[in-house]
């Protein structure tokens, strides 16, 4: 389904073994609410190419991605995303995962390439490469307040200026990887990691301040 239109509520809608995606939104201030998008093969659940929209209340599963947002100030909401390669893949600015669960997706939970991305509130457990990745480029984005378990790697930095805050990782193989710089690792709890709480490598400028780093290799 495609959709080019503005200040729309998309509802209740069961969209499943679609080749590509099942909801394209082009337009702005559109929402997808109450809806399950499943096994939709080769690319993803939901793709929003525009601005201000939102996905809300909804399940994203068994496709390459749960979804994938290329336009600004967008949102993932309340939400389950689940048993995709990649949860959601961000390459948008200021666009936002909230109070929404990812788990054992196949790569990441989260995957920001973009800048003033956040993900917050939210619980991210069993993805295999990592739960959230902040790519190389990627800059001013966050992780805050989200719980962060049994993951691959529980956050990958590669970017700039990007930061993790009051957020708690424990149970991956390190806690947070930094090789970008000046990031940040704030008021946040490390603990029970199987490798490293905090790997820096090739990193400059990190802040780490305010955290509780234990138990871990």
């Amino acid at each position: 389904q495609f959709w080019d239109v503005n200040d729309s509520i998309i509802e209740d809608v069961v969209a499943s073994d679609n080749v590509l995606v099942s909801i394209n939104i082009t337009g702005s201030h559109d929402s997808v609410v109450d809806s399950t998008l499943s096994d939709n093969g080769a690319w993803a659940g939901a793709v929003i190419t525009g601005s201000h929209d939102s996905i809300v209340n909804s399940t994203l599963s068994g496709s390459w991605a749960g979804a994938i947002i290329t336009g600004d100030y967008n949102s993932v909401v309340d939400s389950t995303v689940s048993h995709n390669e990649y949860g959601v893949r961000i390459n948008g600015s200021y666009d936002s995962v909230v109070n929404s669960t990812l788990s054992n997706n196949s790569r990441y939970g989260v995957r920001i390439t973009g800048s003033y991305d956040v993900v917050v509130d939210s619980t991210l457990s069993g993805n295999e490469w990592a739960g959230v990745a902040i790519i190389a480029g990627s800059n001013n984005s966050v992780v805050v307040d989200s719980t962060l378990s049994g993951n691959g790697d529980g956050v990958i930095i590669v970017g700039y200026n990007d930061s993790v805050v009051d957020t708690t990782l424990s149970d991956n193989w390190d806690g947070v990887i930094v090789t970008g710089y000046n990031n940040s690792i704030v008021n946040s709890t490390l603990s029970d990691n199987h490798y490293y709480g905090i790997v820096l490598y090739n990193d400059s400028g990190t802040l780490i301040t305010g955290n509780i780093i234990s138990n871990n290799g």
